[in-house]
């Protein structure tokens, strides 16, 4: 016997938790993505803020003679 035919009462039911599982797994690789990207433009920030810092060159020293 299948399910849908033993208890055919449940077969929307079980569509719609199939949905709701369907937009669950969305709705996380959404947010992963969304983490990705966010990290990807964080670690890119820094790169430039590092990038924009210039390092002082040391002074040549004065001869005293």
């Amino acid at each position: 016997m299948d399910f849908k035919t033993e208890y055919p009462d449940y077969a929307t039911i079980e569509t719609h938790i199939r949905r709701a599982r369907l937009e669950r797994s969305v709705a996380l690789a959404q947010f992963l993505a969304d983490v990705i990207v966010g990290t990807a433009k964080g670690l890119k920030n820094i790169g430039a803020i590092f990038a924009s810092i210039k390092v002082a060159r040391p002074v040549k020293p004065i001869a005293i003679r």
